[in-house]
């Protein structure tokens, strides 16, 4: 199938089982028709660029999950550029108050492409509503001894089922790294989760700088 980009819009490649042609309109309009989800498999990919000049590829991991037949993106790999969960090595008040849901909220999301800006749809979490998000541990990993205690008890992404799913890259094809998950360590007072660069999992220190793979909703 072969979708042509209506005039004036910006076309984006699509990468299933097929290679298409596509845009966000396209997806906002199948999106406000609570249908977005009935055109994708997870798996499918996006590949688009940021304002700042980086190349990113979005990739399907869940739908039907946060909104009526809704789409949930995620970054396949990392923004090239490490980021922090706090400044400083506390995790109180969790991922609401944290330094890195500021980040995503305020300053990556507005160098999204305009026409993707407006068709996201935000999420609530933890009795906010958050355009951009990482996954939390349950999410990621689904239920086991780590995510007994998760504050997020969410359901496991389907894309994550796979652990070669859960390696990312620093920056779009990049080497392997740790990458954040929003869920705060419950043992202490100073760690977020964190999924390391084979696919496993563990915590550390919030001030820490590690991979940013970001999600969200259409």
């Amino acid at each position: 199938m072969k979708l042509a980009a209506p005039s004036g819009l910006r076309p984006l490649d699509l990468v299933t089982c097929v290679h298409n042609t596509i845009t966000w309109a396209q997806i906002g309009e199948w999106s406000d028709r609570y249908e977005a989800s009935t055109h994708f498999e997870v798996g499918d990919e996006i590949s688009d660029t940021l304002k700042t000049g980086e190349e990113v590829v979005f990739v399907v991991v869940g739908k039907d999950m946060y909104h009526t037949r809704d789409v949930i993106f995620g970054l396949k790999d990392c923004l090239k550029t490490k980021w922090h969960m706090n400044t400083t090595y506390t995790n109180k008040g969790g991922w609401t108050v944290s330094n890195m849901r500021r980040y995503l909220n305020e300053w990556i999301f507005e160098q999204l492409p305009d026409d993707l800006q407006i068709i996201i749809k935000p999420r609530v979490i933890q009795n906010s509503l958050d355009r951009l998000w990482l996954f939390s541990q349950m999410e990621i990993l689904g239920n086991y001894e780590f995510t007994e205690k998760d504050t997020d008890f969410d359901a496991q992404m389907p894309y994550f089922k796979r652990k070669s799913n859960r390696v990312k890259g620093l920056g779009k094809d990049g080497v392997a790294t740790r990458w954040w998950d929003r869920s705060h360590y419950v043992g202490n007072t100073l760690s977020f989760y964190r999924i390391d660069a084979g696919g496993g999992c563990d915590a550390d220190a919030a001030n820490c700088s590690y991979g940013v793979s970001f999600g969200f909703c259409v």
